[in-house]
């Protein structure tokens, strides 16, 4: 009789511990209040883990996954943080909150992102640490230069000599993309797409000699240029040869108004427009580089997500991109226009001539980017634009 009670008890033991297998990794599930917050439910974790595509993520990173995303009774639902530094009225940061909804909607609320606008989650460069680090997920600002001096990759001098040159550029499948998604993932990050704030020229209060503005094979030395301080600046200067001076952007508007300089350079038509317009008197549409931000993701939680998730994070990412490229076309050219409303002269150079300035600066000033990023790599961007 013991006998017989010992071999029941033993098989009502297993059966328990087969139909609580079956439920942990199947079934509806047992949920746990691991830390009085979140609800944890079991059932889906063995699937998810079963389709982690990426087995070398690092363990803070897994850690940081399992902390900052929760479960629900049929589905993981992965809470992630953007972090922009433009108030919320902003273009760069109206594109991501539609980059938010539009992949909470394709997902189907699986990829729940939630957007902090205007620094709210603290400044670019410890936050960019932060998701280098996975404790914050995404970030959108300026190529972070500081981090890794080939990021100023994206400032390549005259790379484009318009918005449509840009779509085949600055997009997925270009090599310039996929240059600077090497530099990202080097550090830990995942580059999602190019947010364009406008083709830069120089704003005047004295005007340029007409007859060689253009012509990078001449000295102009009749005005002086504030110029921005970024290194990969300096060698554009030399090969426009232009006579300036480094100035910070915070000091350039009294530079201009008490005559220190005569013109400056780094700012879009509605860069212009909206903070010089009553100083300077005369635009040239030089369109050198693009007042860019990057978009970054941590590399190991991008790697982490399911494949069919990150596929759809990155297809929204770079719609936003697209988008954010044909709207430059038409914010550039009505600001254009509010500039000459103003009484500001705007001068604006043929194609031919776009295409003879992008010429001579990759004659003379590419090589010294070469010295710093590699001729392969000025190479492979060469071919993205011949």
């Amino acid at each position: 009789m013991e006998k017989k009670f010992i071999i029941i008890m033993a098989s009502v033991i297993l059966l328990l511990s087969i139909t609580l297998g079956v439920l942990l990794f199947t079934g509806p599930g047992i949920n746990l209040n691991l830390d009085g917050v979140r609800n944890i439910s079991l059932p889906e974790m063995g699937n998810f883990f079963a389709g982690r595509e990426d087995a070398t993520a690092p363990n803070d990173v897994a850690d940081n996954i399992v902390r900052n995303n929760d479960f629900d009774e049929n589905r993981f639902v992965w809470h992630m943080r953007l972090s922009s530094h433009e108030p919320a009225d902003f273009a760069s940061s109206i594109a991501m909150e539609w980059v938010v909804a539009e992949i909470y909607e394709r997902t189907e609320g699986v990829i729940n992102i939630t957007h902090f606008p205007a620094g709210m989650l603290g400044d670019f460069a410890p936050i960019l640490q932060e998701v280098m680090t996975g404790t914050i997920d995404i970030i959108i600002g300026a190529a972070p230069s500081h981090v890794d001096s080939r990021m100023a990759i994206l400032y390549t001098p005259h790379v484009v000599t318009s918005y449509a040159d840009g779509m085949n550029v600055w997009t997925y499948g270009s090599n310039f993309f996929a240059i600077l998604n090497e530099v990202a993932e080097d550090n830990n990050l995942k580059f999602m797409g190019i947010l364009p704030g406008g083709l830069i020229g120089i704003g005047a209060v004295d005007p340029f000699n007409p007859a060689t503005v253009w012509d990078f094979n001449v000295e102009r030395r009749e005005i002086l240029i504030r110029w921005p301080p970024l290194w990969i600046l300096q060698h554009m200067k030399d090969a426009m040869q232009l006579r300036t001076i480094t100035i910070p952007f915070a000091d350039t508007y009294s530079a201009l108004t008490g005559g220190a300089v005569d013109g400056w350079l780094g700012g879009s038509p509605e860069l212009n427009y909206s903070m010089f317009r009553d100083t300077i008197r005369y635009f040239y549409d030089f369109r050198s580089i693009d007042d860019s931000f990057m978009i970054f993701m941590n590399k190991g939680i991008f790697y982490s997500i399911p494949e069919n998730y990150r596929r759809i994070i990155f297809e929204v990412m770079q719609e936003a991109s697209i988008i954010a490229i044909a709207e430059q076309v038409e914010r550039s050219a009505y600001f254009i226009q509010r500039l000459e409303d103003h009484g500001v002269t705007v001068f604006q150079p043929t194609d031919v001539q776009r295409r003879q300035m992008q010429d001579d600066m990759i004659r003379r000033g590419w090589p010294a980017l070469a010295e710093e990023f590699g001729q392969d790599v000025m190479d492979r961007i060469l071919e993205d634009i011949r």
